[in-house]
């Protein structure tokens, strides 16, 4: 018999939008399928929009479960869900995404032919300017290919969507840290991806929009900045964990984390916030001794004060797409 494949999806006040990713998980070759969403706290018609879904997926011989929890963070949603879900299987699919209807019967095949906890896949990105590109990019390896230390520098990497992963895998090794707020799919990937075996379905079978209102382009610095901070606790994180490994690569770790900072320092530079910029120069530093990331950014940081002091126009750092 089949094993059963748990879907699980967190959402908050997404409504009738989430449409189109239930359906793409609804139109799943796979079967036998359980389909679980969480509300974490919705505010508007998320939970009677929750309930069609749940009638639709009956209609479609896809077992339903669903919960509401007070508002807790996606990772505690996540946790959440696989709490309460059934199958032998879980993947993951946020509530403004879609998967290709071959995505789970492709991945559970590979899963069960190389006995893997861990299986990822391709994702296409699609930007809000119509472009399209792949997940990860060309040449850099799938989540769990490659060695540790293009692991834990993130350049072996995938996208949340694409994960297949064994009930087994939780049970021994717990879920998603709950105190990433964000961030918390990349600790669960580079966790895993250097603890259990993985495998890889070298295909496109996912795809994900970025939003018109996603952070980098809003103007919301104070939320973006939030996110970075998340970014450092996530890194600590990762070595608080993961450092006693004999596959763990300080040098990766060194180098994802100074990357991380800077983006902090640069931003408070664009802002002509040089109290801002010295407190983050420390934190580098307390992190990443004399990094050559850090010696560069302390250059521009003296660089800038230097302009600023003779009344020169401090040129605007933009935090890009591929930092955010």
């Amino acid at each position: 018999m089949a094993a059963l494949v748990s879907a699980i999806v967190p959402t908050f006040n997404r409504g009738e939008a989430m449409r189109p990713s239930i359906e793409s998980i609804l139109d799943q070759t796979y079967r036998p399928l359980e389909l679980v969403i969480v509300d974490d706290g919705s505010t508007n018609d998320t939970p009677q929009v929750i309930q069609r879904m749940g009638e639709l997926a009956r209609e479609r011989g896809v077992e339903f479960q669903t919960m509401r929890q007070e508002n807790a963070g996606a990772p505690a949603a996540r946790n959440a869900g696989m709490s309460i879900a059934k199958g032998d299987y879980f993947a993951h699919l946020d509530d403004d995404d879609r998967w290709y209807p071959t995505k789970l019967e492709k991945q559970i095949a590979e899963l069960e032919r190389t006995g893997a906890d861990l299986c990822a896949c391709y994702t296409v990105r699609n930007s809000v300017k119509g472009t399209s590109s792949r997940m990860p990019g060309k040449g850099r390896p799938l989540l769990g290919q490659g060695t540790p230390g293009d692991v834990i520098s993130g350049r072996s990497s995938a996208h949340i969507n694409s994960l297949v992963h064994t009930r087994r895998m939780i049970d021994q090794h717990g879920g998603f840290d709950a105190r990433l707020r964000n961030c918390f799919d990349h600790e669960f990937m580079t966790r895993f991806a250097l603890t259990v075996k993985t495998c890889q379905v070298e295909e496109v079978l996912a795809t994900y929009d970025c939003r018109a209102d996603s952070l980098t382009r809003s103007g919301q610095w104070e939320k973006q900045l939030r996110k970075n901070n998340y970014r450092v606790m996530m890194a600590r994180t990762l070595k608080e964990k993961l450092s006693g490994l004999p596959q763990w690569d300080e040098q990766a770790w060194l180098d994802r984390t100074a990357m991380v900072v800077r983006q902090t320092v640069k931003h408070y530079l664009w802002r002509v916030d040089f109290a801002g910029a010295r407190e983050q120069l420390q934190l580098m530093h307390s992190l990443v001794g004399n990094h050559p990331e850090y010696r560069q950014m302390k250059r521009r940081y003296l660089k800038y004060r230097v302009l600023a002091a003779i009344g020169f126009p401090v040129k605007k750092d933009r935090w890009s797409d591929a930092d955010a």
